[in-house]
């Protein structure tokens, strides 16, 4: 049902073909890229974005907010914002909302819910392979859904990146790509992981 040029909205189906598969589509993150590469279009706008799909298998699931807050755009005792989540009040004091910390439930100590807008650039790579993404990517969805020693797969393994940031995160990896067999890529995966130096703590 496709016509030329339309677009094929690939992560819609795949989140839709998930939910009737049973899982969770729990949100839709945009990795918004401040140096996005150009297209030779001339009647659409170039685009700057991915689309990251958070899927569930369950409605209960591991979930770090506090390993990836971000910095709060708005000091907690600010005025600017007192009518968030309660009537504006003519007297320079917080409304009742805000005093019972409605107006404010995702701000803490400074920090604020991760926002499902990521911003941040694409990242060079010098080795072999074209289709690399940021480290920044893999390190926040480590961080938020996973601890200390579990394990991450990454089903496209490609250059390694996952493999590295799980590392250094503390965590293990097992990497798929079929890549690894026909492409020559295995080489550049084992390199980039064997160069993280993991930390311990030993104690007496």
């Amino acid at each position: 049902s496709l016509k030329p040029k339309d677009l094929c909205l690939v992560p819609q189906r795949v989140a839709l073909a998930a939910q009737r598969d049973g899982w969770w589509v729990r949100s839709d993150i945009i990795w918004h890229k401040p140096n996005p590469m150009p297209e030779s279009v001339r009647d659409r706008p170039t685009d700057a974005y991915e689309h990251i799909l958070m899927l569930t298998k369950s409605a209960r699931y591991y979930w770090d907010a506090e390993a990836v807050a971000e910095t709060a755009s708005t000091p907690l005792d600010s005025r600017a914002r007192q009518s968030f989540g309660g009537p504006k009040l003519n007297t320079g004091q917080l409304s009742h909302a805000a005093n019972h910390g409605k107006a404010y439930r995702d701000e803490r100590d400074g920090k604020r819910n991760l926002r499902n807008i990521w911003t941040f650039p694409t990242q060079p790579y010098k080795g072999a392979h074209f289709a690399t993404f940021p480290e920044e990517l893999p390190r926040r969805c480590i961080l938020a859904a996973t601890k200390p020693g579990d394990l991450v797969l990454d089903p496209f393994g490609g250059s390694g990146t996952v493999g590295k940031v799980a590392a250094e995160l503390g965590r293990s990896a097992i990497l798929v790509d079929l890549a690894y067999t026909q492409d020559g890529y295995l080489p550049l995966a084992q390199k980039r992981i064997s160069q993280i130096q993991v930390k311990l703590n030993v104690q007496g």
